[in-house]
């Protein structure tokens, strides 16, 4: 059973009859990728055939350089993958479906329009937003979704265990945890137990390799950047906010990028965004980790609210940049262990708190 893994993965796009399908959060990052591949492959060992379903089309791969990386180094094909757009998605659309969450909690089905479903199971690293589900209810606060999925898989006994399964499983861990460095507020013990359970060699190699790639933005443009792992949320008064995580770029390194305020306005507009925010993680020349806030759009909101620039500029160490950018609040953010994971639920509720 050495090949069961790769075997699977080659099969997905088949004409078999599944019911079941694992589903990612809509940034389609790596972990998010990596989860719910090895979650339906645990879920058809275990009587329940499954496909994972990546949250994005086809062509927007490419944007994900560190997943390109990484599944060419696995060997795994993009070709072999389900995304949005594949046509195996069309004859479950018209079926009962059950749906399987990793990576976030909530389901939004205007990304698959099902016509019939359930959310059968969830396995989740965030904030629990209160959702419910038929089974098993997964939600803790690691740093990788991948920790809680090996978890899993470590404990059963009929699924195949592949060199190739465990790495993915461990790299995606890596990558998630930076390389499970407990300074940097990403990391527990148990992604670290876990990694240490899947005993992958060579960690130091996998990471460099990872981090080389993600950081690697040299092909991609603003609007690229921006669309590339983002999570947005509608607030009860119907603002649509978008929050961008950006890797490899500081801010002096972004407004440099051709054409920056032009596609940051297109990507406003394409979206419908009332309130966008980025955050952006790199190095600085001295190789010193670092992350910035900017509130690209949207100010006229966040002055209303009574004390919310003071109130997040206190919970995450926020120290202003002077720019001349017509209406952009950019920020150094000193507390570097938040990231999207922390700064959206805050966010989040202090719009909600006042009706906004």
């Amino acid at each position: 059973m050495a090949n069961a893994f790769d075997e699977y993965l080659k099969n997905l796009c088949d004409d078999r009859p599944v019911k079941d399908v694992v589903l990612g959060n809509s940034a389609c990052d790596l972990d998010s990728i990596a989860s719910s591949i090895v979650y339906a492959y645990i879920l058809t060992y275990s009587g329940k055939p499954s496909i994972p379903v990546l949250c994005i089309n086809h062509g927007d791969i490419k944007l994900r350089t560190e997943v390109i990386y990484f599944l060419d180094l696995l060997g795994i094909h993009q070709n072999d993958l389900v995304y949005l757009d594949s046509p195996v998605l069309n004859r479950l659309r018209s079926a009962h479906v059950n749906v399987h969450l990793v990576d976030h909690n909530r389901y939004d089905n205007s990304l698959l329009s099902l016509q019939s479903y359930q959310v059968s199971s969830i396995i989740d690293h965030h904030v629990d937003e209160g959702s419910t589900c038929e089974g098993i209810k997964v939600i803790e606060m690691v740093g990788s979704c991948c920790t809680l999925v090996a978890e899993l898989l470590l404990k059963q006994s009929d699924v195949p265990i592949t060199d190739n399964l465990k790495r993915l499983l461990a790299g995606t861990i890596l990558l998630d945890t930076i390389n499970l460095d407990f300074e940097k507020g990403r990391t527990t013990k148990k992604d670290c137990d876990v990694f240490d359970q899947l005993a992958v060699p060579k960690r130091e190699d996998i990471y460099t390799g990872l981090i080389a790639a993600k950081t690697d933005i040299s092909n991609l443009s603003v609007y690229d950047l921006l669309r590339r792992d983002c999570k947005d949320f509608i607030t009860g008064g119907d603002r649509r906010v978008f929050i961008s995580s950006v890797t490899g770029a500081s801010w002096k390194q972004l407004v440099e990028m051709p054409n920056m305020t032009i596609d940051v306005d297109q990507y406003v507009t394409a979206n419908s965004i009332d309130i966008l925010i980025l955050m952006l993680a790199s190095h600085s020349p001295e190789g010193k980790f670092q992350r910035q806030l900017v509130l690209a759009h949207g100010r006229g909101v966040f002055i209303f609210i009574p004390g919310f620039i003071e109130k997040i500029c206190q919970e995450l160490e926020l120290q202003e940049i002077p720019e001349n950018i017509t209406e952009w609040m950019i920020f150094d953010q000193l507390d570097v262990k938040s990231s999207r994971k922390i700064v959206m639920p805050l966010v989040k509720s202090l719009l909600e708190q006042n009706d906004l």
